[in-house]
């Protein structure tokens, strides 16, 4: 065999591994990059979870806020009603 041609049979055997090498790393890489999209997918709706979550926490003090308030009403007006019948009632029973 002619050493030219012994080179040229090296060399095709080398762009067919380098060929197939290549393809094996664009495959590799897709997926790779695929994977890693639905990852940061899910970490952004992870996120947006949390922010909705944050949201709803961050008003909860102001309803607690309102709602004792309203409750501290209700509690006074209460207290106002019973020492109105106290009084009435002992007004009634002082006057017999």
């Amino acid at each position: 065999m002619d050493l030219n041609s012994e080179y040229t049979i090296y060399l095709f055997c080398l762009v067919i591994i380098a060929v197939c090498i290549s393809i094996y790393l664009i495959n590799n890489y897709k997926q790779l990059k695929t994977n890693e999209i639905n990852k940061l997918n899910y970490l952004f709706l992870d996120l947006k979870k949390e922010k909705l979550t944050s949201n709803q926490l961050q008003k909860l003090p102001t309803e607690l806020k309102t709602l004792e308030q309203n409750t501290q009403q209700k509690l006074q007006k209460i207290k106002v009603d019973v020492l109105n019948i106290n009084f009435s009632l002992s007004e009634i029973f002082a006057s017999k």
